[in-house]
């Protein structure tokens, strides 16, 4: 009963406006955690709830969820439209969205291809930091995708997120190597120590 009173209260909380409180359950419904049955409609109404109060990641987790119907129905001009509102404002834009909205440009999933838009997002969110972000840049750039070629650009955005952790950056920058210039390799060491450096926010 003690549980179910804490239930309500944070409901209250949450419809008076309380970030945390709403949070707490719309992580808690999504997850099954916190003492709360996992509830993904509940889950989509308390990122809605998030959303609504400004918390752009709030708005990246509610793209994904209409992106892979989870608690709402299938719809990715919805999740597109979701991603769009959390990466609008540069300054507290949040690097998931920027990433899904790149892949969405790319693939022309919800919202009509667009290979220099893509290219645009992928570059936003891979100066914020996103990993996957920084792989598919590299990526981009090697392969003139949405950008002029720049093999020494693309290589630099692999090292930086292969030195994060990333296998695919790793298994592509092996492949890539082998064709690209010593020149063209140690001018992509040389940008890849200043992204490195650089503190992860758009510039």
């Amino acid at each position: 009963a003690a549980q179910m009173a804490n239930v309500d209260g944070l409901k209250q909380r949450a419809a008076a406006g309380d970030r945390s409180a709403a949070r707490t359950l719309a992580e808690g419904y999504y997850a099954g955690s916190d003492g709360l049955p996992q509830d993904f409609t509940q889950a989509a109404h308390y990122f809605q709830v998030l959303s609504n109060l400004g918390d752009v990641r709030a708005m990246t987790t509610l793209g994904l969820m209409y992106a892979r119907g989870i608690g709402v129905s299938k719809n990715m001009a919805e999740a597109v439209r979701k991603w769009q509102f959390a990466a609008a404002n540069e300054k507290i834009a949040d690097a998931g969205a920027e990433y899904n909205l790149g892949l969405a440009y790319r693939n022309g999933d919800g919202i009509d291809g667009d290979p220099s838009k893509s290219h645009y997002w992928m570059r936003r969110a891979a100066r914020r930091g996103h990993v996957l972000a920084q792989t598919n840049l590299g990526l981009m750039y090697l392969e003139g995708f949405g950008t002029p070629r720049d093999p020494a650009e693309g290589a630099a955005w692999l090292i930086v997120s292969a030195r994060r952790g990333d296998a695919g950056a790793q298994d592509n920058l092996k492949r890539f190597s082998a064709s690209l210039a010593p020149e063209v390799i140690d001018e992509a060491h040389k940008r890849a120590a200043g992204y490195l450096k650089a503190p992860t926010v758009a510039r």
